[in-house]
């Protein structure tokens, strides 16, 4: 049997929305969504159009690849490379979407996780931090602002895991000072601890899960889990990410253009993790061939004289010898490597493809 809470009034299926058709129509950004226009010039373009990289999408990414010394260093030709290269990541993400990266599970699930958290970012600073004037404040408007998400909510919660609950809670609670939350939770036994005990939207909490966060709490704040009021702040720390972005959803902040756009930018950077995924199991896979080892000493060998150099206290520079350096120069072997196979498949996905760089603005940038 189950008890309810008050039903929700709301959609339930808030995760499912899309970007506004505005948005989706633009070419996908990594960095920054600023429009071109002629206060944002289109720096390079890719088939006419295609893909357009504005002046602020480039200048998102060098702060994002390079330091301020690395930055205000460039020359023209240092612009030009760094520039290249964002069109390659433009050509990767694009390639990365035709194979439907962003409908594996993993980026599913990394995206619904993204979402709630965004929502709930969003509307704390909306409500808490833009009216907060000290951090006792910032508490309490905090609170309330759960409060107000968590009576909103409908919370599914069966009877018969929460007496399971009280009774493991009880049981643990002498092993709770010396234990670690997330081992208190291992050591009950795995049907219990995937027990469902309540269920808001698309979340599923176990008794297992309950009994790691009831324990994390400062024994002074833990709540006293035999009354229903114990219970309901128990489930206000478990599922706060839950409330306030399904309260976030209430107050329409998933519509706007600043939601969608950080919704974007992270959708873009699951999907290009994916695409390194993939290109680090290439060359994972390279590295155990049994070739590969002639390789590493070759490409040491090339590499000594710069990389691995090194100024002793007489003043003398020594070559770091291979023996007894065999990890580190291995892993930065596999760096190397993933950027030769980055390079390759960069190059390859420019085939076809005709990318014009606008010289005037990148030289009077």
């Amino acid at each position: 049997m189950t008890v309810s809470r008050l039903v929700l009034r709301r959609p339930a299926a808030w995760a499912l929305v899309a970007l506004a058709p505005a948005a989706a129509a633009q070419t996908p950004r990594i960095y920054d969504f600023t429009p071109p226009g002629a206060g944002n010039p289109v720096v390079a373009a890719v088939d006419g159009g295609w893909i357009q990289i504005p002046l602020s999408e480039f200048h998102g990414h060098l702060s994002a690849e390079l330091g301020d010394d690395a930055r205000r260093g460039l020359t023209l030709d240092g612009k030009r490379r760094q520039l290249e290269r964002l069109v390659d990541e433009h050509l990767i993400l694009r390639d990365a979407y035709r194979q439907q990266a962003d409908r594996t599970e993993r980026a599913a699930v990394m995206l619904q996780q993204t979402r709630k958290m965004l929502l709930g970012e969003l509307l704390l600073a909306r409500e808490v931090d833009a009216r907060a004037t000290c951090a006792d404040e910032q508490d309490r408007l905090r609170r309330q602002l759960l409060d107000r998400a968590f009576e909103r909510a409908r919370i599914d919660v069966s009877n018969e895991a929460y007496a399971a609950l009280q009774e493991a809670v009880n049981d643990l609670a002498p092993r709770a000072t010396a234990e670690e939350p997330a081992g208190l939770a291992a050591s009950l036994p795995q049907a219990l601890r995937d027990r469902p005990l309540a269920a808001f939207e698309d979340t599923r909490v176990t008794v297992g899960d309950a009994v790691g966060v009831y324990f994390s709490l400062p024994a002074r704040v833990r709540p006293t889990l035999d009354s229903r009021a114990g219970l309901e702040v128990l489930l206000e720390h478990l599922l706060e990410y839950e409330l306030l972005a399904a309260e976030a959803v209430a107050r329409g902040i998933d519509r706007t253009r600043t939601y969608l756009e950080k919704v974007e930018r992270n959708r873009n950077a699951i999907v290009r993790m994916w695409w390194r995924d993939r290109l680090a199991r290439r060359a994972r896979e390279r590295m155990a061939a049994p070739e590969n080892e002639s390789r590493i000493r070759a490409w040491y060998a090339a590499q000594a004289a710069t990389r691995y150099a090194e100024r002793g206290a007489d003043g003398i520079d020594r070559i770091l010898p291979f023996a007894g350096n065999e990890e580190r120069i291995r892993s930065d072997y596999f760096d190397a490597l993933c950027e030769e196979l980055r390079t390759e498949e960069a190059q390859a996905l420019r085939r076809g493809h005709h990318v014009v760089i606008d010289e005037a603005v990148l030289a009077r940038d």
